[in-house]
């Protein structure tokens, strides 16, 4: 039967949509049973544990606020405040878990945690009555035998609660699972008789349109050649389509044949055109590889030269230091109250100005690869107290109140000692310079699950977001205006975060303009 081509096509896709159409009715119904599953997990079982997850969080809160009322970091009221806005978070999540219809076990759970809570506020009522008694050791005996057994009685029903919710949703898992595996069997079903509907549509076409579309691919492939043959199939006569494409096809033979012509002679202009200007590419890429060679001569020079220049500074700063402190003690006669105090300043500036020149021979050794970290189990405590005490006449001499808070147990790291001074030097040095007279600047210890962590927090000038983005960057400096206040190169941080990196650590930082700098130091346990 002879048909044109569109009618043809339209029996096949008729037929094709037909199984689609038998495909999608079975997978809606089956992906609606499907959704009916997942409704109970996104609305009850997923906010259920979330819920319990936020009262396990709000729980470790109230444990540590408890836990700090004894360290003394802070005033009492501060712990109890925060102890008291984590309790809040708590019973707002009990309250949503108890309106998601809970089941009875659920319920059970859900009593179990309510009285065990209400058993732990007493117990945290005691204890903040105990401290307002003065007495923190019948406080901290609360804490560290009722209070923490109540808590992991707490922690214990919660993640019952959580579990069985977890359960439930892994039972909700299996039988999404098992609707999505009907639903493959259906749509296969579906694709193979699709399948064999289109072979036998296809054999009863192929005789008519597959023929001479397959000598139609065959004259496109010769095109690919550059072979541009004009195409004589008696086949695509019988379909008026494939007649009028053949037609096309042998008028595009023709322009294309022409076309190549002219594209063969454009081409030998090109390649004149591309070999001149290879040669001239060539000949500015030697400029550039001899311009990039001088460069490099040129820093390693630089380089060179501040090593030079830093190691024969020492020399004379040395000189000076050590006469400088010399006449400051007395040695060389008695000196009165305004020569004492310019001695003292001589001395500090020589001492700011090793600690530069010691900067920048580490910083060579950083660009040329040598500098050296010789790390070592180390106790932290005496490196911290050492370099407080040694900054602590700089902040005397601004009347600035310089506080550390420490643990008496601290356990060992595995760090560069001397390195470890250094950092801590240029930070307490920093917070001294950049704070104004009568400020506070603290220096905290924190143990922590895997690190030590050391935070020096002052009051001074603070630094703008900006310069935050670019502060352990090499010679940076965020007041470059020829009147800044503040002296110094901009390698301190630099250096200051490379070497804890180096080993192992981190170093942030938090500040906001006219509130003050927070700088964090996290090095690695030895244990962990």
């Amino acid at each position: 039967m002879k048909l044109q081509l569109g009618t043809r096509i339209g029996i096949g896709y008729g037929a094709l949509i037909a199984v689609l159409l038998l495909t999608l009715v079975t997978s809606l119904l089956s992906f609606e049973a499907v959704r009916r599953e997942a409704h109970v997990v996104r609305d009850v079982q997923i906010p259920t544990i979330r819920i319990a997850n936020r009262m396990l969080v709000a729980l470790d809160e109230m444990e540590e606020s408890e836990f700090q009322y004894f360290l003394h970091t802070k005033t009492l009221s501060h712990w109890t405040k925060r102890f008291d806005d984590a309790q809040s978070g708590f019973e707002t999540a009990f309250d949503q878990a108890q309106s998601l219809n809970p089941t009875s076990v659920e319920r059970q759970n859900l009593d179990t945690i309510d009285r065990d809570f209400g058993t732990y506020l007493d117990v945290d009522a005691r204890m903040r009555e105990a401290l307002t008694q003065g007495k923190p050791a019948a406080g901290q005996a609360l804490n560290e035998t009722v209070s923490e057994s109540q808590a992991d009685a707490i922690r214990d029903a919660l993640n019952a609660y959580r579990h069985l919710n977890l359960t439930a949703i892994g039972g909700t898992e299996q039988r999404v699972e098992e609707g999505f595996s009907r639903t493959e069997a259906i749509a296969a079903a579906s694709v193979i008789l699709g399948a064999l509907l289109g072979l036998i549509l296809w054999w009863n076409a192929a005789n008519d349109i597959v023929g001479p579309l397959t000598a139609l691919q065959r004259a496109t492939r010769a095109f690919a050649g550059g072979t541009y043959t004009p195409l004589d199939v008696p086949a695509a006569r019988r379909t008026t389509e494939l007649a009028a494409l053949q037609e096309d096809f042998n008028a595009m033979a023709h322009v294309l044949s022409r076309t190549n012509d002219a594209l063969q002679q454009a081409n030998t202009s090109l390649e004149s055109q591309v070999a001149t200007r290879t040669a001239e590419l060539a000949d500015a890429n030697a400029q550039l590889q001899a311009s990039l060679a001088e460069l490099r001569t040129l820093d390693k020079l630089k380089s060179d030269f501040m090593a030079v220049v830093s190691h024969e500074l020492l020399t004379p700063i040395n000189f000076i230091s050590a006469y400088g402190t010399t006449l400051e003690d007395g040695l060389l006669g008695e000196l009165n109250e305004e020569q004492q105090r310019a001695v003292q300043r001589m001395v500090e500036g020589s001492q700011r100005l090793t600690r530069m020149v010691r900067n920048i021979l580490d910083f060579t050794e950083v660009e040329s690869g040598r500098l050296s970290i010789r790390p070592e189990e180390t106790d932290l405590a005496p490196i911290v107290a050492d370099a407080v005490e040694l900054i602590r006449p700089a902040a005397t001499g601004k009347h600035q109140a310089l506080q550390v808070f420490m643990p008496e147990q601290l356990p060992t790291v595995r760090v560069d000692p001397g390195r470890v001074s250094q950092i801590l030097g240029e930070l307490l040095d920093n917070a001294i310079k950049f704070t104004g007279e009568g400020g506070r600047i603290g220096v905290t210890v924190r143990v922590l699950a895997k690190d030590l962590e050391i935070e020096i927090a002052d009051t001074g000038i603070g630094i703008s977001p900006e310069a935050q983005t670019h502060l352990f960057e090499g010679f940076y400096q965020a007041d470059l205006s020829s009147t800044r206040r503040f002296g110094g190169l901009g390698l301190g941080l630099a250096l200051s975060n490379y070497l804890v990196t180096r080993m192992g650590g981190a170093i942030t930082v938090r500040s906001r303009l006219g509130e003050g700098s927070i700088f964090t130091v996290r090095l690695p346990r030895e244990d962990a």
